[in-house]
């Protein structure tokens, strides 16, 4: 399991080194998709290491930590949640943003960061979308590869036989899981 935990924080670097930055300032990250898969595949512990390693990437190119409280609170909600409840990652994912990602961004970029507030209403609403955007993603691509629930299964031994089989044109991909 740990070449699998190493794996899974390696590919949330890489994926938000290929960020996509907007005219104004703003960037949209895709570590996070990453994060989600290792939290479905590994469980919480292994989301956490995953999402630790992916906003630590950001630090050098920010300059500051404020996306390491978020993310990883988003891992342990995340994992937590699905390991209680099997709900599906969008709607996990939403509730958290809602509730406590949205208004835990605020609080670092605000109170700990000294954001202006109009800056910062950006950043929350920017951070919300876009989590809620990898999540999808994350969907997806669980759903596409049929990848387990339960921590620890190896599902790339499945993954080139069902992608193979897999219809591509179905409407049980707008089912999320």
């Amino acid at each position: 399991p740990y070449g699998g935990i190493v794996c899974w924080s390696v590919l949330p670097c890489l994926a938000n080194d290929r960020r996509v930055t907007f005219d104004f300032g703003y960037e949209l990250l895709w570590g996070s998709i990453f994060v989600l898969l290792a939290v479905r595949l590994y469980g919480t512990t292994a989301g956490v290491v995953a999402a630790l390693f992916s906003s630590i990437c950001t630090v050098g190119v920010w300059g500051h930590a404020g996306a390491i409280p978020v993310a990883v609170a988003e891992a342990v909600f995340v994992g937590v949640t699905l390991r209680r409840t099997s709900a599906n990652i969008v709607l996990l994912d939403a509730c958290f943003w809602l509730l406590a990602g949205m208004p835990l961004a605020w609080l670092v970029f605000r109170c700990l960061l000294g954001v202006k507030p109009d800056e910062t209403m950006v950043l929350v609403l920017k951070f919300g979308v876009n989590g809620i955007f990898n999540s999808l993603v994350a969907s997806l691509l669980v759903h596409y590869f049929q990848m387990p629930q339960a921590p620890g299964h190896r599902f790339w031994l499945r993954l080139l036989p069902r992608a193979a089989h897999t219809k591509t044109h179905s409407l049980d991909v707008t089912r999320f899981t």
